[in-house]
């Protein structure tokens, strides 16, 4: 049984390891959900261990400095908004 699974470390152990970092990426896209969309990713009463371990993520110091802020991911979401055009009204489904 993997530390995760018991409610402490990371995936990688004691510290983080590989599969921290590609699922740490998402952390940032996680939290821009949840403040933007009000939809949380990761709800703790479901996954109460991946919550605890998001916690732990962006506790850490070396996380916390590479996970962009919530004004790089909005930038983002414009940047890509701008770039195609809107969708046309015939083309919404109705009901």
């Amino acid at each position: 049984m993997s530390r995760v699974e018991q409610g402490e470390g990371f995936f990688g152990g004691d510290d983080i390891g590989y599969l921290d970092v590609v699922v740490g990426c998402f952390l940032g896209w996680f939290k821009f959900y949840e403040i933007v969309f009000d939809f949380k990713v990761i709800e703790e009463a479901r996954n109460p261990r991946l919550a605890q371990w998001g916690k732990r993520m962006w506790s850490h110091e070396v996380a916390r400095s590479v996970i962009p802020s919530q004004e790089i991911h909005m930038n983002f979401l414009n940047m890509l908004l701008d770039m195609f055009p809107p969708l046309p009204v015939s083309a919404a489904v109705s009901a």
